[in-house]
């Protein structure tokens, strides 16, 4: 009886492990716990550096960029005139504003190539014009000397460089002739400036825009070399620049700028202690990179540690505080299990422990909607930030290749600037659609359209390049093949795009075959339609791919040898296989090292009738408004300065005004005070971004009947529902083309355009004759002498106020000559009003 009660009451094995199981499988959790919100706290606080990290390595280069800009207008100015005298110098310089937009440069100047048989005529005429004391230093003989002339603002710093030979001196003459025998932009080495004085001593560099002859041959550096004319130069403290740059540096990051590519003590040119930003000393960063940034030729490196301020930010203590919480919580759960021994008291422990697994059930599926969120968050933030400065890239490019102006060595560039920023686009839209398939939110949108159309255009896009690699490309359809199909033409010639591109991409000798014929499926009686199969094949003679990598290369980031090789994301195809299968067909591809590949895929498609197919129109250059349009007030509102730039180059040559807002407050300030007849909207804007500004515009009266047009940067569908719910007009995604603008405007202002092929029709159609000398004889000879003046000087400011005196009396005359004025055609505006310079270059 004894040795029962005994039995009775004594645990089994598992009751006395079972309270211990649990302990460890709740601080597993635990660890766990910690372990995934650790990393998520890391991911998300890298993702924050790398940020501010961007923006500084941005700041120096759209700076330098500006600088690049002016000096470049400054170079026109050489290359436009003959003669320039030191008084149109200084006027070029001032108009341009430098120290007020552009702080932190030293100095902006020109120096002229003069031979040695000619040094003393040199000499001896910049005495007699402008400085009596003026002599080329250092002494000695050499076949060139390249002095400087002019430098403005000639301050008592800048007069000490006036005559220094720049090419007498090694570091700065390897920049120099770097320029020379490019024709582009080039950056000096570290140098001491002769402006230094001894007092507060910095490191500088210099910036180079090599002047031609005008009328002499470039195309070769041999050419170039005998047509240089001088540079056009920029000379620079590096703190100076700085300070200039960083009026507001974030104080989250650190940061120095080395010389070269190695961030070596010797080589540091700046560091941001100078500007009141650093880590305390003893203080260990958390977070740390360098970028290298290849600048006009020169590299530089930038690099960058956290500070405290940044970590202050962060939340780098709650997954410890909640390791620390899961061990105290398991540990009294354990201490609760352990002193309950009784059947109900387990039943009650087993009940809890349901409802904690339910609730971890919850939190997991929680977390996962989070998490989704937040990449989808971070998808469309990234979206932005890379189309916006995309934007700007790409417009500006469109706009020079308009430019008749350029040599066809500069529009190669212009055209190789917008590949390279068009093909980077892509790369952003493989990632998005890659995210947007996984989410679900990709759908099918079938339309009507004309196949052949589409391979003839695709037979366009691939054979230059194709032809360029010497690739012979060959397009094969079959006879019978459908003209008019049913499907997704865009998900369709993405796919195309893609699998072509890479043929011709990995291919270097041989050629590219894509073949296409159709298969009929079924046939539908109750709709009297076809329902075919589109077998599309795609063969090259490039380097194949190995046995174990054909089941890889489909899969996300995931390449062959060769795609490594190439560089590019891996997206292409994963993209590919994802649109294959959405609309319902396969693909799939064979292949043998050194022998080439063939991808093939199948899609359904049904067959179309021709009838219901539209002719794109062609895309026109539009150069203005009709006459009598006008005038027009457009404000652009955004707070990237590049999108203003970029829209105001695009609206001004057509006449149209154009004042800027760099957020939704300044936006609406102006739009009340000035009355616009449209608004360019940002959506992401500080102080007040654009949907509230949006939203404010349209609850007035005069907003309620003004055209609002959202220009944003967004990438997904859900945020243009959420734009347009705001109340705007229109809608255009950036990066924009300059026709989605024009059409956007002339749809909701009824604009009509004037379009460069058909300027000879209409100024035929119209009686307009171009602007003459005789036309002005009306006009008084003070008013004449004086816009003549102000030709002569360069102040295209002053010449539009004189200018706007002649509109109240003869608007079409001022039309015209504003035009010359807005496109600084010095030689034009010189011929009609009768000045030294017309008839210079004839």
């Amino acid at each position: 009886m004894l040795h029962g009660a005994v039995k009775k009451e004594s645990p089994s094995f598992f009751k006395q492990i079972a309270g211990y199981l649990l302990l460890a499988a709740m601080l597993a959790a635990s660890v766990w716990l910690w372990r995934f919100l650790d990393n998520v706290e890391k991911t998300e606080s890298q993702a924050r550096f790398a940020a501010y990290c961007e923006k500084i390595r941005a700041s120096i280069t759209h700076r330098l960029h500006d600088y690049e800009m002016i000096l470049k207008g400054g170079a026109g100015l050489f290359y436009a005139f003959k003669d320039v005298s030191q008084a149109q110098w200084r006027a070029y310089v001032e108009y341009r504003q430098v120290k007020t937009f552009y702080p932190g440069i030293q100095g902006i100047g020109f120096a002229e190539v003069v031979p040695a048989a000619e040094l003393q005529r040199h000499v001896e005429m910049v005495r007699a014009e402008a400085f009596p004391e003026y002599t080329v230093r250092p002494e000695g003989e050499r076949a060139i000397y390249v002095p400087v002339v002019f430098l403005e603002p000639l301050d008592p710093r800048n007069r000490l460089a006036l005559g220094y030979d720049m090419f007498s001196e090694p570091v700065r003459r390897a920049a120099m002739e770097r320029a020379r025998d490019t024709g582009m932009p080039a950056l000096s080495g570290r140098v001491k400036l002769v402006q230094e004085t001894g007092e507060d001593v910095q490191p500088g560099f210099l910036l180079y825009v090599p002047v031609y002859a005008r009328g002499m041959a470039q195309g070769s550096v041999e050419e170039r070399r005998a047509a240089l004319r001088g540079y056009v130069y920029a000379a620079f403290r590096v703190k100076d620049l700085m300070l200039g740059i960083f009026a507001e540096v974030p104080r989250e990051v650190a940061f120095q700028l080395y010389e070269g590519a190695t961030a070596s003590p010797e080589a540091l040119l700046f560091e941001s202690r100078e500007l009141g930003v650093g880590s305390s000393k003893g203080h260990r960063s958390r977070f740390s990179s360098q970028k290298s940034l290849e600048l006009y030729g020169h590299t530089w490196t930038l690099a960058f540690h956290s500070t405290p301020e940044f970590e202050a930010k962060e939340a780098a203590q709650l997954p410890w505080i909640i390791l620390v919480a899961g061990f105290v919580v398991t540990t009294l759960v354990f201490l609760v299990i352990r002193a309950q021994e009784d059947i109900a008291t387990k039943a009650r422990a087993v009940a809890l422990a349901e409802r904690r697994r339910a609730e971890s059930d919850r939190i997991a599926r929680q977390a996962a909607e989070e998490a989704s969120r937040a990449k989808s968050a971070f998808l469309s933030n990234m979206s932005h930030e890379i189309r916006t400065p995309l934007n700007a890239m790409l417009g500006f490019a469109q706009i020079l290749e308009r430019d008749g102006s350029l040599t066809p060595r500069q529009k190669e560039m212009i055209h190789t600037i917008n590949r390279s920023g068009q093909h980077l686009l892509n790369l952003i839209n493989d990632i998005l659609d890659m995210s947007k398939i996984e989410a679900g939110r990709l759908q099918l949108n079938p339309v009507d359209f004309c196949l052949h159309d589409l391979l003839e255009d695709l037979e366009m896009m691939f054979r230059s390049r194709a032809e360029a690699k010497g690739l012979q490309l060959l397009m094969e359809r079959a006879d019978d093949l459908p003209r008019y199909v049913h499907a997704d033409e865009a998900k369709l010639r993405q796919v195309f795009i893609n699998l072509v591109g890479n043929a011709v991409k990995f291919t270097k000798t041989g050629g590219v075959s894509v073949r296409v014929r159709a298969e009929t499926l079924e046939r539908n009686s109750t709709q009297d339609t076809h329902l075919l199969r589109l077998v599309v094949e795609i063969e090259d003679s490039g380097p194949g791919i190995a046995a174990d990598e054909l089941e890889l290369i489909f899969e996300p980031f995931r390449q062959s040898a060769a795609g490594r090789d190439a560089g590019g994301t891996g997206l292409g195809l994963a993209v590919s296989r994802r649109l294959v299968e959405l609309m319902g067909g396969s693909i799939g591809v064979r292949s043998e090292l050194g022998k080439g590949s063939c991808f093939s895929f199948q899609v359904p498609v049904k067959l179309a009738a021709g009838a219901a197919q539209e002719v794109v129109p062609r895309m026109r250059q539009v150069i203005g408004l009709e006459p009598g349009t006008g005038p027009i007030r457009i404000l652009v509102a955004d707070d990237k300065k590049d999108n203003r730039d970029l829209l105001r180059a695009l609206l001004e040559p057509l006449g149209v005004e154009v004042k800027e807002a760099a957020n939704g407050q300044e936006a609406l300030d102006l739009f009340e005070a000035w009355s616009p007849h449209a608004v360019l909207m940002d959506m992401r804007m500080p102080v007040m971004d654009g949907y509230e500004a949006t939203r404010r515009i349209k609850t007035t009266e005069k907003g309620r009947i003004t055209p609002v047009i959202a220009v944003t940067a967004s990438a997904f569908e859900d945020a243009e529902k959420e734009v347009m719910a705001t109340g705007v007009d229109g809608y255009v995604r950036k990066p924009f083309r300059a026709e989605e603008i024009f059409a956007v405007l002339g749809k909701c202002l009824g604009l009509r355009y004037v379009y460069a092929e058909d300027r000879g029709q209409a100024a035929k159609d119209t009686n307009v004759e171009p602007l003459a000398s005789e036309d002005l004889a009306g006009l008084p000879e003070a008013l004449r002498r004086d816009m003549r003046k102000a030709v002569e000087d360069g102040d295209m400011a002053e010449l539009r106020a004189l200018i706007a005196q002649i509109q109240e009396t003869d608007a079409g005359m001022a039309r015209k000559l504003k035009n010359l004025a807005d496109q600084y055609d010095y030689e034009g505006l010189s011929r009609v009003l009768g000045g030294e310079n017309a008839g210079l270059n004839e």
